[in-house]
């Protein structure tokens, strides 16, 4: 699902929309591995969502967690030990750090004042960079969060509000995007607190905020009365939070800031990207604009970028595309749909230089190799009612691992009927035999663990009024 920044005050709860990179989904480093967030119906958003371990090459799904609510966000640690994920449930917000050798969740931040977006921090180990909602007509603040559970808020002027758009997270440096409202001063403190209905009407500067992590790494105890941050980019504001995203991301050797901000209302408007020096003595340099772009990424030679686009009629299609200075235009990596607006879509550079995309539509999965040179023909594709299938199978195994006697089995309540007899036999199994019930699984999985073929680029077809839109169903025959 896509993953939110919530602003929970007076009863409202505005949701800004963006597909994360880590959010919905996260790749292993050898991209055998893809970690998603399925709920009830298999679907990209929805009521009683958990993580799952996605195995690419066998089409097998494992569940990792269980318990009550959704789970709205996800994060892989630096070093794939550990998933940091956040859930909602009732009118409560947790974080919870998964271990995946134990497989075992521990809560480390539990409050009626919601920390979102929780993101593994690449310098101290165990940090987490997440965004909090401070009190009752308050704007909401960047912070870091310790293991144990402390948290360090991160010196911002007062008034001002964490931005819509991505953080950039290096192993010196992290850079934030921050709402500034028009009227205040560049660096001055505006008194008073900022009601929610304020934060709709009144116009807004973007700017991009710099922390240095040196500084907590020389005193902790200093640290966590709150780290400095200084202004490296600000940018005029024109209408109010419609336009105000920034993303941001750092190039692999952790010294080239990207900004890309959109420009204008959705859907019109351009996305304008920017380098950005950390260490703010240089003015932010303009390097190309895009229509409706946003979450890039850099090439492992940190010579070009990778981002969404935005295509066809009110962005239902979405093209990852490849940038570089020696390019006339940007080059098209993959073209995937969007369904009823519940999507999500990551990448991973692999070892080789494969650009590895996961992309999860309503029900579907999209397993895509792409790069830099010539772009592969043909991805996997995995159906939305395999999807229900294999993740019930693995609820089934996840529920008989946990409480070995069943007394009660799960419904089969919305599966295809193809699988209905298996259901059956499974639900009568569970309880008299774990061997038995398990072959029985192992049977259903085998039916359903089948990719099929899909173009990575959708081919692209011109209508009678001349319109290009792409060919849909896009399975491609043996």
């Amino acid at each position: 699902m896509y993953a939110s920044t919530l602003l929970l005050t007076m009863g409202i709860t505005i949701v800004e929309v963006f597909a994360p990179s880590s959010g919905g989904i996260a790749i292993s480093s050898d991209g055998s591995t893809a970690y998603l967030v399925l709920s009830e119906t298999a679907r990209a958003g929805g009521k009683g969502s958990q993580v799952y371990a996605l195995d690419v090459a066998s089409a097998r799904l494992r569940a990792l967690t269980d318990g009550p609510g959704r789970v709205t966000w996800l994060d892989l640690g630096p070093w794939e030990k550990r998933i940091v994920f956040q859930r909602l449930a009732a009118e409560s917000s947790y974080v919870a750090v998964l271990d995946l050798r134990k497989g075992v969740s521990v809560p480390v931040h539990a409050s009626s004042r919601p920390v979102v977006n929780p993101r593994w921090v690449m310098g101290p180990p165990g940090l987490l960079l997440a965004r909090e909602w401070v009190a009752k007509g308050a704007p909401w603040r960047w912070l870091l969060q310790a293991p144990g559970g402390g948290l360090m808020p991160i010196q911002v002027p007062e008034s001002t509000t964490t931005g819509f758009g991505r953080s950039g997270i290096s192993r010196r440096w992290l850079a934030l995007p921050v709402l500034v409202p028009v009227d205040m001063d560049k660096e001055a403190e505006a008194p008073g607190r900022t009601r929610l209905l304020d934060l709709l009407e009144m116009k807004w500067r973007s700017t991009v905020r710099v922390v240095d992590l040196t500084a907590l790494r020389r005193s902790r105890r200093e640290a966590a009365a709150g780290l400095p941050s200084r202004c490296v980019a600000r940018w005029p504001g024109k209408h109010g939070l419609g336009e105000c995203r920034v993303d941001l991301a750092f190039d692999p050797a952790g010294k080239r800031l990207v900004a890309a901000r959109r420009e204008g209302f959705y859907p019109k408007g351009e996305t304008v990207f920017f380098e950005l020096d950390p260490e703010g003595e240089k003015e932010p340099a303009r390097l190309f604009a895009d229509a409706r772009a946003f979450r890039p990424t850099w090439t492992p030679d940190g010579n070009g970028l990778v981002y969404l686009r935005g295509f066809g009629h009110d962005d239902d299609w979405w093209e990852l595309v490849l940038w570089r200075p020696d390019l006339k235009q940007p080059q098209v990596l993959a073209r995937f749909p969007e369904e009823f607006g519940q999507w999500v879509t990551t990448w991973r550079w692999l070892a080789d230089e494969r650009l590895r995309v996961v992309h999860h539509c309503d029900a579907d999965i999209y397993v895509f190799d792409t790069g830099p040179g010539e772009v592969e023909r043909v991805g996997r594709y995995l159906r939305g009612d395999r999807v229900r299938v294999l993740k019930a199978a693995a609820d089934l195994e996840r529920a008989m691992a946990a409480v070995p006697d069943l007394s009660k089995p799960p419904s089969a309540g919305g599966w295809p009927e193809a699988y209905a007899p298996l259901v059956k036999q499974i639900a009568e199994a569970v309880g008299k035999s774990q061997e038995e019930a398990r072959g029985l699984i192992e049977r259903m999985r085998q039916k359903a663990a089948v990719w099929e073929k899909v173009p990575v680029v959708t081919p692209l077809e011109v209508n009678e009024s001349g319109d290009a839109k792409p060919f849909w169903p896009p399975v491609l025959s043996e």
